[in-house]
């Protein structure tokens, strides 16, 4: 009757050690990002231009943050495979049609496609748009991006 008390007491005290909950390792940005959000910090003004005439602005304020932090593109958690994103994004555009359109997102980088991930996002009442834009990226300098063809420099 010992034993199986001994049993029972051993049994409890491994059921509670197997479920105390582990310790998540802290998640930390992919190799050579955080380089890359140094350069991006701040605020960065593009031109496009169409048969040498401008089209648009392109004014984009950069915010990284010091972590990354899972947030999803779309309002309802699905449709993004990665839902990592890395800061916000202010971006005003200034277009010769349509005015001027002011939009906030939150992004993130893969280095591996080489492409700046914008997903739209309400931070006022606190909702994804569902509006992703993937784009082709390029760190110049310390000074100049590329994101599509357009070269945007540091303000």
């Amino acid at each position: 009757m010992k034993r199986l008390a001994y049993l029972a007491c051993i049994a409890i005290i491994m059921a509670f050690t197997g479920c105390s909950k582990d310790d998540e390792e802290p998640v930390d940005f992919p190799k050579g990002v955080k380089e890359t959000l140094n350069v991006l910090k701040g605020s960065f003004t593009g031109e496009e231009y169409f048969l040498e005439q401008l089209v648009r602005t392109d004014n984009l304020t950069f915010a990284p943050f010091d972590k990354p932090i899972d947030k999803p593109c779309m309002s309802f958690g699905t449709g993004d495979e990665y839902n990592m994103k890395y800061g916000t994004v202010h971006r005003t555009q200034d277009s010769a049609v349509g005015g001027e359109k002011v939009s906030d997102y939150y992004f993130y980088i893969d280095p591996v496609w080489g492409t700046l991930v914008l997903c739209e996002y309400n931070f006022e009442e606190d909702y994804s748009t569902g509006v992703r834009e993937t784009l082709d990226f390029e760190v110049i300098d310390n000074d100049h991006i590329k994101i599509k063809r357009i070269i945007y420099s540091r303000q």
